[in-house]
């Protein structure tokens, strides 16, 4: 039953960033800010790189946290199963550097999106293994598909049976 649940819920993670990341989306919450020099803002910088190696070689997913008194920070890097290696690191390098750019001082931020996809969060507080509704703002795919229309067909019906049987 366990294995059927963690092959659905990684069915389901992936099909989301199929389906809802085109193109490269971030969110900083206002949810509080730091200085650069920081003992958070260091915690920060430690947290990133360590989530470079360790998604690549865990399969394309990998969740770290440093709990240090209100320093506390959690990191979350994600890419679908279908990414190279090489590919993962560069793709979750780009959405890091990304991040640090847009939400500098953040304390809890979020990047979808690239090429190819992958996910990449941190946070002030714990967010593994909760239901979280948000960002409710969606990417849709308008690239005309119908020169690969049989394909695409081909794929959503193998995967449609896969989520089925599981």
């Amino acid at each position: 039953m366990w294995i059927k649940l963690k092959a659905l819920s990684s069915i389901l993670s992936h099909l989301l960033i199929v389906i809802a990341l085109v193109d490269v989306n971030q969110r900083c919450y206002d949810t509080g800010n730091f200085t650069r020099n920081s003992t958070y803002g260091k915690h920060r910088d430690l947290i990133l790189a360590s989530l470079l190696p360790n998604v690549s070689a865990n399969g394309g997913f990998f969740t770290a946290s440093i709990d240090q008194n209100s320093n506390k920070i959690y990191a979350l890097g994600m890419f679908r199963g279908d990414s190279t290696p090489n590919g993962c690191y560069t793709g979750l390098n780009a959405s890091i550097q990304d991040l640090i750019a847009s939400c500098p001082n953040r304390k809890e931020t979020l990047s979808w999106g690239g090429d190819p996809p992958c996910l990449t969060r941190y946070a002030n507080r714990p967010f593994f293994e909760i239901l979280e509704l948000q960002p409710t703002n969606a990417g849709y795919n308008t690239a005309d598909i119908t020169s690969i229309l049989t394909q695409f067909d081909t794929i959503w019906e193998s995967l449609m049976d896969r989520v089925v049987s599981c």
